[in-house]
């Protein structure tokens, strides 16, 4: 059986006239499997450039879908995503797109078709997508049984920054319940309100070192890095294993003194002073 991995971008959900239009310009109509229309969705999230922002609600602007193929790749900040496989389907609101390679950066999504053509997607012709806010959102505070990272306000975020955006639908609307933000070109992304002052590892810290590794070339430090990541992983294995093997070597131990193979270590005698003479 061939493993599926589902991808979700950086970049959100495309909105429908562009993506629309990009297939009506390509050079030849795609064969009826390759773009399907589908049904659009109330969505769970969307992920975008802040075009706008109140305290009544965000308007991002974003393309974005999830990737169904068989092997996935990321760079070291995740901001450019590769699929590959014989089929990968790019799910997007209103669109399935059939192809065999998805390649995403935060400025466009390029698909390579079975035919041998290929469907670019760029971010600056999609539509903009306004989100009310809703919940805590609304009242200009955040939702306290979110993730840290997902505690931002409204008031906390600024024109030109990447989100990501909790959604649910409300009267037809798909409103926006919470806030993460990811980028801040030019600056620096702030602390989560809901972020503890003593976390090991803190949400704005690895945002901006990857920020920094985008913008400047600057490498990412060891603590939120990949390499660093697999490192600390495989040195806490080796402690596990090494507390494993301690532990099996202390019962095995006391089993064979228990059954008399093993006679208990030598009591330590103090020497006996000299005799006065």
């Amino acid at each position: 059986m061939r493993r599926t991995t589902f991808v979700v971008l950086f970049g959100g959900l495309a909105a429908a006239a562009g993506l629309a239009a990009a297939a009506r310009h390509r050079a030849a109509d795609p064969p009826a499997e390759e773009v399907a229309p589908q049904t659009a969705k109330p969505l769970t999230s969307f992920s975008g450039r802040v075009e706008a922002v109140d305290a009544k609600g965000i308007t991002l602007r974003g393309f974005g879908a999830a990737f169904a193929g068989d092997r996935q790749w990321s760079d070291e900040t995740g901001a450019r995503q590769v699929t590959t496989g014989a089929k990968v389907y790019a799910l997007l609101p209103d669109l399935v797109i059939l192809c065999t390679r998805a390649e995403y950066t935060p400025e466009r999504i390029v698909l390579d078709l079975p035919d041998g053509k290929q469907m670019v997607l760029g971010r600056a012709a999609q539509t903009p997508r306004r989100f009310p806010a809703a919940g805590p959102l609304a009242a200009g505070g955040f939702a306290p049984k979110r993730a840290a990272s997902e505690t931002y306000r409204l008031a906390d975020v600024r024109v030109g920054d990447e989100v990501w955006v909790g959604c649910e639908r409300l009267d037809g609307v798909d409103h926006c319940t919470a806030v993460e933000v990811r980028r801040r070109p030019g600056g620096q992304v702030p602390p989560a309100p809901g972020e503890g002052p003593d976390a090991d590892e803190k949400h704005h810290e690895r945002m901006n070192a990857h920020q920094a590794l985008e913008e400047h070339g600057t490498p990412v430090p060891d603590k939120y890095s990949r390499a660093g990541r697999d490192r600390e992983f495989r040195a806490h294995q080796e402690r596990v294993m090494a507390a494993e093997d301690a532990r099996r070597k202390a019962r095995a131990e006391e089993a064979a003194r228990e059954q008399g193979r093993l006679a208990p270590p030598p009591r330590e005698v103090s020497p006996k002073p000299p005799a006065r003479p």
